[in-house]
């Protein structure tokens, strides 16, 4: 369990698209007899669907990233930092409530697959520790945005 913050810019009525950034706190896994820190800076652009419930919206998306990927090892006789890339193909879905045509506030869950598998390993250790393939968080927004002229939409259509 990490802290987060993500950004998304989001263009287009009840299908759109959208650009992400989004990152969470430095993670430790154990490499004994050390530990490894690291964490994503990730870039994501992606499709998204909003089906309008007078009030409420239902908002099913995906989307593909790229990110940047920072590793640290500690309590190690050499720590060192290792920078890398990585990608991933997500999912997600956010339930909101419009309350006026500018603001709404969404609860949701994201996952997103990390496909390259990634192990970390320390000069003078024999064993690697993998970075997780498959993660999943919780959202919780605001989102705010400006209706377009000739827009049909029934809420924000950027966020």
């Amino acid at each position: 369990m990490a802290p987060g913050l993500g950004l998304m810019v989001s263009v287009g009525d009840r299908l759109g698209g959208f650009l992400e950034l989004s990152s969470a706190t430095a993670r430790s896994l154990p490499l004994p007899p050390g530990q490894v820190r690291w964490f994503r800076v990730a870039l994501g652009a992606g499709v998204r669907y909003r089906f309008d419930l007078t009030e409420l919206y239902l908002e099913p998306a995906l989307s593909a990233e790229a990110a940047w990927l920072r590793v640290e090892g500690q309590g190690f006789r050499q720590n060192s930092i290792a920078t890398g890339f990585d990608f991933s193909a997500c999912g997600q879905l956010r339930a909101g409530r419009f309350f006026n045509s500018t603001f709404a506030a969404y609860v949701g869950a994201r996952g997103c697959a990390w496909p390259l598998a990634n192990r970390v390993g320390v000069t003078g250790v024999s064993d690697t520790v993998a970075l997780p393939v498959f993660e999943l968080a919780a959202l919780l927004g605001v989102s705010a945005g400006l209706a377009v002229k000739g827009s049909s939409g029934s809420g924000p259509s950027e966020k």
